[in-house]
């Protein structure tokens, strides 16, 4: 390990004067000791470790030569330590986040297949329900009603088809025979659940 830098004061007037060495030499002299400080604390990889140093030293000069950081309270070694310590821990939580995100991903995977399941479940239900609807109701309703939502037959063709006077006529029969149907469902439905 090297000596230690100057005292507070003189670094920082030392990099307003424009002396790069005391960049370097604040570099090299707390590196080592804030990897071994940090490896106490985080779980992380050397890397990590680098990039939390390098951060926080140029953050130490960006601030001194903007005006920003113009005394310090405590020894320079400890402000660096802190900003170091607030990136790493921002890696953390990011990787925690990620982690966290990884493991829905994983749990909704393997709750996919289910979950296809019981909406296909559901989708059969309903389908069977409405064929022993459809199949209870007059043939003109079952027709009308097969030509106007599967087929997409207008109001016009169906009235055409059944030679019904106007479109209001076919449009009130479509509606009293889709009310029904609605009907014999929920019957079904109610009788089902009982």
């Amino acid at each position: 390990m090297q000596s230690p830098p100057a005292h507070n004061d003189e670094l920082i007037a030392a990099l307003r004067a424009g002396s790069v060495q005391v960049i370097d030499d604040l570099y090299t002299c707390y590196r080592a000791d804030f990897f071994r400080w940090a490896g106490r604390r985080f779980n992380a990889n050397r890397q990590d470790f680098e990039d939390a140093w390098q951060e926080a030293v140029t953050a130490f000069y960006t601030q001194v030569m903007f005006g920003k950081l113009t005394a310090l309270r405590y020894e320079v070694r400890v402000w660096l330590f802190a900003v170091g310590y607030k990136r790493l821990l921002n890696n953390n939580r990011k990787l925690k986040r990620i982690l966290w995100k990884d493991s829905i991903d994983e749990v909704l995977r393997r709750d996919a297949s289910w979950l296809d399941y019981q909406e296909n479940q559901i989708r059969e239900e309903k389908k069977e329900s409405l064929q022993k609807a459809m199949k209870t109701m007059s043939d003109q309703c079952r027709e009308m009603l097969v030509q106007r939502y599967f087929q997409e037959k207008s109001i016009e063709e169906i009235q055409e088809d059944w030679e019904h006077n106007s479109a209001n006529t076919t449009s009130a029969t479509l509606s009293r025979c889709l009310k029904r149907l609605k009907d014999l469902i929920k019957t079904a439905r109610t009788a089902t659940v009982r």
